[in-house]
């Protein structure tokens, strides 16, 4: 049957759930962590799960990135975004959804080096890194302009635009 796949919290932990869509009902749940900020304003997950083929890919709110198989939850790569590239710029929780595009699972993370991430989606291994601002909790967005695959990154004070292969900023403006 179809499926849907979500993310919640309860007191036993955070989770990704793939839910049936006709009943409802739990098809595999996948614990990640203990309950994010339990009895702060803003509990919780605050990103979506992005489905690519037979996987999902989610950011938890401490920096977790991981992919999943969708049939049965089972992990396929895990990663730390904001232990191994310090990110900095989301500083009321990790919340950017993975943008995937092909093999690419493209990430704001805001680290020196990595303000924009490409992981490869088969097995987690870094692709490129770009620029040096902090995020901020969009996600990316895929384009194209005069003919090259581009990503734009909406920044904690800029907007950039880098090649979709390369990682190689094209294009960089500062917000006010």
């Amino acid at each position: 049957g179809r499926r849907v796949l979500t993310q919640a919290q309860s007191l036993a932990g955070q989770f990704v759930l793939c839910l049936d869509t006709d009943t409802g009902e739990t098809i595999w749940e996948h614990r990640y962590g203990l309950p994010y900020e339990a009895v702060g304003v803003y509990p919780g997950p605050r990103a979506t799960p992005t489905l690519a083929d037979d996987k999902v890919v989610f950011a938890a709110p401490d920096g977790l990135v991981r992919c999943l198989k969708v049939s049965n939850g089972d992990v396929v790569w895990s990663v730390n975004v904001n232990e191994r590239y310090h990110g900095a710029g989301c500083e009321f929780g990790y919340a950017c959804s993975p943008t995937i595009v092909g093999q690419q699972v493209l990430l704001a993370v805001g680290g020196p080096r990595a303000s924009l991430v490409s992981l490869h989606l088969q097995d987690g291994h870094e692709l490129w890194t770009s620029g040096d601002d902090p995020a901020s909790y969009t996600p990316l967005l895929p384009i194209e302009r005069g003919g090259r695959a581009c990503i734009v990154g909406l920044l904690q004070n800029s907007l950039v635009i880098c090649d979709l292969n390369s990682g190689r900023q094209l294009a960089r403006m500062k917000l006010s």
